[in-house]
């Protein structure tokens, strides 16, 4: 039994202290107020826990909250842990709570940021391994619903092979597997089966137009979508590599394992794919063989006709793009990226709720903290400009719950640093506990914390805001000289960094287009084609915010990466539809016939593609985390609006701003028009010797059509002699 001089002493320590005091700072106070242990019994604890007329003193009301209803045991952990090490952490007290028995006849909760993020990382990887195999599967049964092809799943086979080179790539370089990186498969999987039913759809129409020669076929295919689907991929890699520019490294590992898993998928199914199919249709000359070899679907009828539609609605469409665009340009000034974290998982997690229910009990356990670094921290005049900064903080910033530094903590001894002697500040630092003194001066008392409690539902980007703010106040209160103030801790780096996944997205997307723009002026040589195929993109750009603010749907830290996919994906269509028809211009049709035969043709293999990873993505609209749900939802706006304006807007453009009658005029296509007459003679005449050296005026393009056209030659004699 306490003594009642013990008892009034017990009182008055307990009273000394602060409602935001750290647990181990309680628990020093109590126990320095306390008799030794040997000497401890109910009646003793009960005699100090409620030394306040029979309730819990409200200085100790963080540790025993609610009148002792709830007793709260608080971990002080190291700087700089991870996800891993805080999962590793909370599995270590949760056995150490069952070994010790602490649960029994208790409920023991574990709550706070180690308790939520330790979770967010397996679960995350959990429900993207399960919808990425969802995923595959639902694509694998579109390929089968939309692309009536034989060996329709070569290319998800062949995908496969182009992810394994991916997760070497990112094993060799270091780039670690995270949350980012595996957001990154189902887009790979996505692009690479876009890639083969490209190459699938061209072998498929050579096959039967060759009369089923299977090794013509595959020459001839992979001479005609081989160049343009890699001119797609390159300039979808460059649009991707300019998430380089981003601050967030998980950003630049985004876009640097898109861009080489892009790049890979290409090579490996160009590489492979048309050998496949060479030797599989090597006895493929059988009436069965004929059959299945088909390229003019119903979809590729649908298209044709679609387009007809779009010829005669081409300048009300483009109108009416343009307005949606300029409106989604302006709206997306009225959308903004989630920066909260607790926001984007989801609200039934265990240590969420567990750390809202703590909330509620014990009031705010986040703190920004921030760094004074001096000669001697616990000088009268720092201590002094410290509370000074302090009154300036505390109630004039919303949000803010609370501020403490040694200089308050000091203030509750009774000791006043703006009147008190050096003397009397060092007797009264040096009788504060140790485990009080760790989180709030250093040992050698060369730097010193001052702690500001947070809401801790404030986003990350409103933290920063008041991490700015506050830093101006105290630099505002002149402080001594010699004193260095600067946030610092972790919740300060969380915020930074989550704010830095959004930094640059408006250089961005200016570069991706401009590095677009140029890479087709440098194919091309004209601006027309390259007009042509960048204006859908740039609608779907405009577009995108204006769906987004019609669903209620924010950007967060995965889908304000997605204009980089919108680039990416969108100059893949529309160069793809440019170059079937460039080709058909080259074969002396009209504009009109040549881009109505470009998107029946390359429109249905773009349609089947498309639509395969509209249903693949659209498995994570379904999962419990909202950053995944909208991140799937997003990429489903993003893939749609690029494939039907892709089919829309590019021969609307064409058809409203063609020039019309018969061939191009280009020196190439008259070329390739005389060599492969030069081919039917049986002879290399003068004019085919001359396209090997092509003049020097000539583009990039045209020299390679030039000599395209002289390799066409040799195959189309050869052809001719086969019997």
């Amino acid at each position: 039994m306490l003594t009642p001089e013990q008892q009034e002493a017990a009182a008055q320590y307990a009273m000394t202290l602060l409602n935001e005091e750290q647990i181990r700072s309680m628990q020093a106070a109590v126990l320095q107020a306390l008799p030794p242990v040997e000497e401890w019994n109910s009646e003793t604890l009960r005699a100090a826990v409620f030394s306040d007329d029979g309730k819990v003193p409200e200085a100790l009301a963080l540790l025993l909250p609610e009148n002792a209803n709830h007793v709260i045991i608080q971990l002080i952990t190291a700087e700089g842990l991870d996800m891993a090490d805080s999962e590793e952490m909370m599995a270590a007290v949760e056995a150490l709570v069952k070994e010790t028995g602490l649960d029994d006849g208790l409920t023991v909760k574990l709550a706070g940021n180690h308790a939520i993020y330790s979770r967010i990382e397996g679960e995350v990887m959990g429900s993207m391994a399960f919808m990425l195999v969802l995923s595959v599967l639902l694509m694998i049964a579109a390929l089968y619903l939309i692309f009536p092809v034989r060996r329709r799943l070569v290319s998800l086979a062949y995908v496969l092979v182009g992810l394994v080179w991916t997760f070497g790539f990112m094993g060799w370089t270091g780039i670690p597997v995270s949350i980012a990186t595996m957001a990154t498969l189902p887009i790979i999987i996505g692009l690479g089966t876009d890639f083969g039913v490209q190459f699938h759809n061209r072998y498929e129409e050579e096959y039967r137009n060759s009369g089923f020669h299977a090794e013509q076929a595959a020459a001839r295919a992979a001479r005609h979508i081989g160049p343009a689907v890699g001119i797609a991929v390159v300039l979808m890699a460059a649009s991707f590599l300019t998430m380089l520019l981003s601050k967030s490294p998980m950003m630049q590992q985004f876009g640097l394992v898109l861009a080489f898993g892009a790049v890979v998928c290409y090579a490996v199914e160009l590489a492979l794919m048309f050998a496949t199919f060479a030797l599989a249709d090597r006895q493929g000359k059988t009436a069965n063989g004929r059959r299945k070899a088909i390229s003019d679907t119903k979809l590729s009828g649908f298209l044709y006709r679609y387009s007809g539609f779009v010829r005669k609605a081409a300048v009300p469409l483009l109108i009416a793009a343009v307005l949606l665009a300029g409106v989604g340009f302006w709206s997306d000034r009225k959308l903004v990226t989630e920066t909260n974290m607790l926001n984007m998982i989801p609200q039934d997690m265990e240590g969420l709720v567990h750390s809202r229910e703590l909330q509620d009990i014990a009031g705010s356990v986040t703190y920004l903290q921030f760094l004074v670094e001096a000669e001697d921290a616990a000088d009268r005049d720092v201590l002094a400009w410290l509370s000074a900064v302090e009154e300036r903080v505390a109630g004039h910033f919303a949000g803010v719950e609370g501020v403490r530094s040694l200089a308050s903590v000091l203030g509750t001894v009774g000791v006043d640093v703006t009147e008190a002697a050096q003397a009397d500040i060092d007797r009264a630092v040096g009788g504060l506990p140790a485990s009080m003194l760790r989180t709030l001066v250093s040992e050698d008392r060369r730097y010193a914390a001052l702690q500001v409690q947070i809401d801790p539902d404030m986003p990350s980007a409103e933290q920063l805001a008041l991490l700015e703010e506050i830093e101006r106040t105290a630099l505002a209160a002149n402080p001594p000289a010699g004193v260095a103030f600067s946030p610092a801790g972790t919740m300060v780096l969380a915020a930074v960094g989550v704010d830095n996944i959004s930094a640059n997205t408006a250089l961005i997307k200016g570069l991706g287009v401009a590095v677009i723009v140029a890479g087709l002026l440098l194919i091309y040589r004209r601006i027309r084609e390259p007009l042509f195929t960048v204006l859908p993109i740039a609608f779907v750009l405009g577009l995108v915010p204006l769906v987004l603010l019609l669903l209620g749907i924010n950007y967060n830290p995965l889908t304000i990466a997605l204009s980089s996919l919108v680039m990416g994906i969108g100059t893949e269509f529309t160069v793809l539809v440019m170059e079937r028809y460039r080709e058909e211009r080259e074969h002396g049709a009209d504009e009109k016939d040549a881009i109505r035969t470009a998107i029946s043709k390359v429109g249905q293999a773009i349609t089947a593609s498309g639509l395969t990873v509209i249903v693949g993505f659209s498995t994570l609209i379904f999962v419990d985390f909202p950053v995944l749900r909208e991140f799937g939802i997003t990429t489903v706006i993003d893939t749609t609006l690029c494939l039907v304006f892709a089919l829309t807007i590019l021969p609307a453009l064409v058809f409203a701003f063609g020039r019309g009658g018969g061939k191009t005029g280009d020196p190439a296509a008259a070329g390739r028009s005389r060599a492969n007459r030069d081919s039917l003679n049986g002879g290399l005449t003068d004019t085919s010797r001359a396209l090997q050296k092509p003049p020097a005026s000539w583009s990039v393009r045209q020299r390679l059509l030039c000599r395209s056209a002289v390799f066409r030659r040799r195959s189309t004699t050869v052809r001719h002699k086969t019997p």
